[in-house]
């Protein structure tokens, strides 16, 4: 079987198979999560394999997901939307890509700024990334959309801020990942969540 990268974003050395480790450097070939870009020291080098291998494996979905990942480590928001939604596209059915295709949409941003269909949308995809996989972070997150959006403005949505937050607590939802969250939002997480 082919890989979906021939070589190591890393290292170079080739890869026989879909392997998830170099076994030459033990750097991750395919990134598959965040938290797995979060570990590379050098970045570009993955970005710049990941483009290379796209070449030849017809705009992988996993590929597109790798690079999206990758782009949002660089905190370039828009850059990682795309990709991440050509990997949706491309038939990719992780909740983490939609849950981070809806960080990516408020571009580093408080919701409250944000535009009604812009809102509109990043609900939607945190819906379907809780229809995947319900998390804790993914409720929270919406919580934050609900309160930054809604009840600062002052507007009606059901259900309220507050029980979203209670299903984020209930679904196990942790202080790091509320960290990492803000974070990548770039805004102060509010005294209220």
């Amino acid at each position: 079987m082919k890989a979906i990268c021939p070589k190591c974003p890393n290292c170079g050395a080739p890869v026989e198979t879909d392997a998830a480790r170099c076994e030459y450097c033990k750097s991750p070939i395919i990134i598959s999560s965040f938290a797995g870009a979060l570990e590379l020291p050098d970045i570009n080098k993955y970005i710049s394999a990941y483009k290379n291998a796209m070449n030849s494996a017809h705009g992988s979905p996993q590929l597109n997901a790798a690079i999206g990942f990758c782009y949002m480590r660089l905190k370039m928001y828009a850059q990682a939307q795309t990709c991440f939604h050509k990997a949706i596209d491309g038939g990719l059915m992780n909740s983490e890509i939609f849950f981070y295709m809806a960080v990516c949409m408020l571009d580093g941003k408080k919701a409250f700024v944000a535009k009604r269909p812009v809102i509109d949308k990043i609900q939607e995809l945190i819906e379907a990334a809780r229809a995947i996989n319900d998390k804790g972070i993914y409720a929270y997150f919406h919580a934050y959309i609900k309160f930054d959006y809604f009840k600062r403005k002052s507007l009606i949505t059901h259900p309220a801020y507050t029980e979203l937050l209670s299903e984020a607590h209930k679904l196990g939802v942790s202080e790091h990942d509320i960290g990492i969250l803000f974070g990548l939002l770039r805004v102060e997480r509010p005294s209220e969540l």
